[in-house]
């Protein structure tokens, strides 16, 4: 027993596994990882079913797999009216997640512009849910093969918190185009993406990479697409959604897979305040921009929140040179 965490383990008891060759001396990157609905929960979880424990170690990122309620059959977290507190216990799943975050901020070097939520199935409506509610204390979100909730009208404002959805097309757990949990509605992946995009005030628009990803080696080739919902909106968060075309519920993730997950987290962390840090380092130099001049043209780079990268934000850049105050 936890006191008033009830059968929960401690936040402070939560094992958080460090990366290679990590001394508390450098901000290091932080990963908070939800496992889905089902008899195990935490590690064991995570170890069955994504594996992020060895390239969170290899690419130096802190790793924290805590584990929701018991009902009795399986571990859950109470995430929305649809899934999963099915026996309606109501545990307070949201201030839990913040404590294990508090402790582990207060313990560890860890990077505050790169701190990631990523969720799996019911974890995957639960880090919807923490977005909803608590958008400034994570960079990102990622849901795998859950759902955000039927609308974002009573969610805090926000329009810096970077979303990723993936989902498979052929997910008869929690369907692709939307469905029903115990009479309760929850929405496609479509609507789950762009109820983010509306919400972070962007137009209704998409732009589809063209070079599909192999996400999931149960399936043969590159099946899945990656959609940029806002790809000229002038904000700071990005929302994009991954459809897995021939995926299930599970997902196998090769080393395709790892990689492009790292190297998103890697790219959407926390906008920095001091205008022309690109790579949110606290300085602007060389690096930024040289990530500006790779954009030249797009609206990534945009810093005058014209829509499109210029010879404006260069200047702007150039302008700002130095470390932040």
């Amino acid at each position: 027993m936890a006191g008033d965490w009830g059968d929960l383990e401690d936040p402070q008891n939560v094992p958080v596994q460090m990366p290679q060759g990590y001394d508390g001396t450098t901000p290091t990157p932080m990963i908070l990882l939800l496992h889905g609905y089902g008899p195990v929960g935490g590690e064991w979880s995570d170890d069955a079913v994504l594996g992020f424990a060895n390239p969170s170690y290899e690419k130096g990122y802190l790793l924290v797999r805590p584990t929701g309620s018991s009902n009795g059959f399986n571990y859950f977290w109470n995430a929305s009216e649809a899934c999963c507190d099915f026996y309606g216990e109501n545990p307070d799943h949201v201030g839990y997640l913040l404590a294990i975050l508090d402790h582990v901020q207060a313990t560890y070097n860890v990077d505050p512009q790169h701190v990631h939520l990523v969720g799996y199935s019911n974890g995957g409506f639960m880090v919807h849910r923490m977005g909803c509610e608590h958008p400034d204390r994570f960079a990102s979100i990622t849901s795998i093969s859950g759902a955000g909730p039927m609308n974002l009208d009573n969610c805090v404002a926000t329009n810096s918190l970077h979303v990723l959805h993936l989902h498979g097309t052929e997910d008869e757990t929690i369907l692709h185009g939307g469905g029903m949990l115990y009479g309760v509605q929850y929405p496609s992946a479509a609507q789950t993406a762009a109820n983010w995009a509306t919400h972070m005030g962007c137009p209704s628009e998409s732009l589809v990479d063209d070079t599909p990803m192999d996400i999931d080696e149960y399936v043969t080739g590159a099946e899945t697409t990656q959609t940029h919902l806002t790809p000229t909106c002038p904000i700071a968060g990005k929302v994009d959604k991954w459809d897995a075309f021939g995926s299930e519920h599970q997902f196998w993730l090769g080393d395709e897979a790892v990689d492009r997950f790292f190297n998103w987290f890697a790219a959407h962390g926390t906008p920095s305040t001091c205008t022309g840090d690109l790579t949110g380092d606290g300085v602007v130099d060389v690096a930024d921009l040289l990530d500006l001049l790779a954009v030249f043209g797009s609206a990534e780079g945009d810093l005058d929140g014209d829509g499109v990268t210029t010879v404006s934000d260069l200047l702007m850049l150039l302008g700002a040179w130095g470390e932040c105050s």
